[in-house]
């Protein structure tokens, strides 16, 4: 990535929510955007910012919900959100962390940054930001 601005956004309850009862996510079709989301971020990107999702996905380790379900679930919010460029996940407490496009996924884990994945930690900030001093974060 080589961009002069970049913005990482919390998606659990900053862009995202289940569209159902629950607290979370259990089914990649199960979630909507939060309303004004969708604008707030097509500002961000029509003034150059390339926009990256960051979350914590530890209901994969408890097995709440599979990897494979997880990944559809950030790529069902790709296409709901198109000014995201991509989604940053850490599936267990820390140690792991994925990259997700729309028809792409990787793991991406470095031992520079193992146990540092789970938010509040910075690990997935930093291994993905280019630019430090232009690099914002929205959520928790």
């Amino acid at each position: 990535m080589n961009s002069k601005l970049e913005l990482f956004v919390d998606c659990d309850w900053t862009i995202r929510q289940p569209s159902g009862q629950g607290r979370f996510i259990d089914h990649p079709d199960q979630q909507k955007v939060i309303e004004g989301a969708d604008k707030a971020l097509q500002c961000f990107k029509n003034e150059g910012y390339i926009i990256l999702g960051v979350t914590n996905q530890a209901g994969v380790a408890a097995r709440h919900k599979t990897l494979s379900n997880c990944i559809k679930e950030q790529q069902k919010t790709l296409k709901l959100l198109p000014q995201l460029k991509g989604i940053i996940f850490c599936p267990d407490y820390g140690a792991t962390c994925y990259y997700c496009e729309r028809h792409y996924f990787s793991e991406v884990t470095s031992k520079a940054y193992a146990g540092e994945y789970r938010k509040p930690k910075p690990g997935m900030i930093l291994q993905f930001k280019t630019n430090g001093s232009s690099a914002l974060m929205v959520g928790d």
